[in-house]
């Protein structure tokens, strides 16, 4: 996977690839239901703020335990894991870019104008990120694929309560894979407020992954194995 992507940034450089539509008839939850990270059930769907806010990269054990930096630099924004476990993309600004795990290697594929998060890939088609996109103030979600830069815009109804909601949840730092939820939620002592990241199985207690006292954690993803959590680690909180 990583050397089809590696070659695939040889080729094609800094080329961008107009958006098209999908079909009218391709809804928004029925699309994203096939992407990693997005919940199949509309109804328990909880959005949270989720603006693209940059930092480091860091990564937990999903079952808790040491943290360990990826990233050098505190320029990057929405993590997602390739289905190999071996790397994840990111986004620097609008360039979309490729990082080694471990060792950190960042390689730039390419520039995704007006996008401003990764919101997941696809299960069965790794080639597919679904991205959000700000074109003329408004947000919606569009399918990129890497292999040949396309493009697609998932249509909306902003009038639906099930997309606005679907919708939200994309821009917000909650996904969910299964019966597993990665989610941020505000800390607090008198003097300091963070945001730390949070899993939970199931029905059972949610554990605090990041425990920041005072540096806060946004952007969770889960790999495919369900072995680690990447997060952007954004610095001091208020």
């Amino acid at each position: 996977m990583t050397s089809r992507i590696l070659a695939f940034a040889i080729v094609v450089g800094g080329f961008f690839a107009g958006a098209t539509s999908l079909s009218a008839q391709e809804s928004l939850l029925k699309t994203l239901a096939a992407f990693f990270g997005i919940s199949q059930s509309p109804s328990q769907l909880r959005s949270s703020s989720g603006d693209a806010v940059a930092g480091e990269i860091w990564l937990v054990p999903a079952a808790g335990g040491a943290k360990s930096r990826l990233s050098r630099e505190a320029v990057y924004h929405s993590p997602v894991f390739l289905p190999d476990g071996k790397s994840l993309l990111a986004l620097r600004g609008e360039a979309l870019v490729h990082i080694d795990i471990p060792g950190g290697t960042v390689t730039e594929l390419m520039r995704l104008p007006g996008v401003t998060r990764l919101v997941g890939v696809a299960r069965e088609r790794p080639d597919e990120v679904a991205v959000l996109a700000l074109v003329n103030g408004q947000s919606r979600i569009e399918i990129f694929e890497i292999s040949t830069g396309r493009r697609r815009i998932v249509r909306h109804d902003p009038q639906d309560g099930r997309d606005r909601l679907m919708l939200a949840y994309a821009e917000g730092d909650e996904r969910e894979y299964g019966s597993v939820r990665v989610y941020t939620d505000e800390q607090s002592t008198s003097i300091r407020q963070w945001t730390d990241v949070f899993i939970q199985t199931g029905g059972g207690p949610a554990v605090d992954l990041t425990n920041g006292n005072g540096l806060s954690s946004r952007q969770p993803a889960l790999s495919h194995d369900g072995a680690l959590v990447a997060y952007v680690n954004v610095g001091r909180g208020r």
